[in-house]
């Protein structure tokens, strides 16, 4: 019952906002571009404060967040050994205000400073654990 009440609500939002206009409209549009600038910041503030790394920016990146909590740093990277081959699995940190109001732009970049850090402490750590892993075995 619960997933047709989910399409009830999803249907009635998609009506309410005129479809695609609703949705990929001038505010969201908007909305896109202060995020990608804030993201180029955080890429800044990144190098400066990590001058010995490279980093890339990407836009689109695939994860997921299925009934994990919102408004939380989930960055916690998970790795998953299959065969000769480690494959890095993420939830997505979800962030709302839950009002609909436009985010403030100095929060907004706290949390994706502190996201990106978190994910740069998970890597480094399973890398230290790569690398001391044929130490121990010796």
């Amino acid at each position: 019952m619960a997933k047709k009440n989910q399409s009830k609500r999803l249907t009635d939002q998609h009506k309410e906002s005129h479809g695609v206009v609703g949705i990929f409209g001038t505010e969201a549009k908007s909305h896109d571009v202060a995020v990608g600038k804030i993201a180029l910041g955080v890429m800044e503030q990144l190098k400066a404060d990590f001058p010995q790394l490279a980093f890339r920016h990407r836009k689109n990146i695939t994860s997921a967040n299925y009934g994990m909590p919102i408004n939380k740093n989930l960055c916690k990277n998970k790795f998953v050994k299959h065969k000769d081959k480690t494959v890095m699995l993420q939830a997505a940190s979800i962030y709302t205000q839950g009002n609909g109001e436009k985010w403030d732009s100095k929060e907004m970049f706290d949390i994706m400073l502190e996201i990106s850090q978190t994910a740069l402490k998970a890597l480094g750590s399973e890398i230290f654990n790569q690398l001391t892993e044929n130490i121990q075995k010796s």
